[in-house]
């Protein structure tokens, strides 16, 4: 019974340990979700500057193109104007096409984190889940503890009785034994009284002889 009282209280405390150990476990998912919520909106951020400077480029683009046109118009005045206008032109386009690149790798981004935010949303189900478990255990370890408590005590009173019933067992024994001597005993002085009486018998009758012999 010792041993295994002993042997549930082990059992709740590694249920214990298990239980912080999942509770902790629960929280960090919960914070590393968060995380992963803040990353998607600094992700939001940086698509909305991109959008910002795709249509800056846009403009350049546009503008290198117009100042190319008058350029052209303006001869060789021009043409000075026109190589620095078509500079400007292919740096726009880089940034656009950087732009784009950049957006690209944004949306894989926020589609891996919706997709991390999704599987640590089950594995927190899942957590939650096993730490209402682990305190369904730990709670049926207490009860079966407590039974068995309970059940420990119930067997220390029967022992308790038993041993007081060894006792009475006992005492009854010596009396019954205190009974059979005396009983023997009171046997022995009847039969001694018995003979004592035959004698008796015996010394009257002689005595009644001899008083019938004097009267003759």
């Amino acid at each position: 019974m010792d041993r295994a009282d002993a042997e549930a209280k082990q059992g709740r405390q590694k249920v214990a340990t298990t239980r912080r150990i999942t509770e902790q476990l629960a929280s960090d998912m919960e914070s590393a979700v968060g995380i992963t919520h803040k990353l998607g909106e600094f992700s939001n951020n940086i698509g909305s500057i991109l959008d910002v400077i795709r249509g800056i480029a846009e403009q350049t683009n546009l503008l290198a193109l117009n100042a190319a046109i008058e350029a052209a118009r303006a001869g060789d005045a021009g043409r000075g104007f026109a190589v620095v206008a078509d500079e400007v032109r292919a740096l726009a386009t880089r940034t656009q096409t950087s732009t784009e690149e950049i957006q690209h790798m944004i949306e894989n981004l926020q589609e891996s984190s919706k997709q991390v935010v999704e599987v640590m949303g089950r594995s927190q189900e899942q957590t939650r889940a096993c730490v209402e478990q682990t305190r369904e255990m730990d709670s049926a370890l207490q009860s079966i503890a407590d039974r068995m408590g309970a059940i420990k005590e119930m067997a220390d009173q029967v022992a308790h009785a038993a041993q007081e019933q060894i006792v009475v067992s006992q005492s009854v024994a010596h009396h019954v034994t205190g009974i059979a001597e005396v009983a023997h005993e009171t046997e022995r002085e009847a039969r001694e009284s018995a003979n004592s009486s035959e004698v008796l018998a015996d010394l009257a009758a002689k005595q009644q002889q001899l008083i019938a012999h004097f009267k003759v």
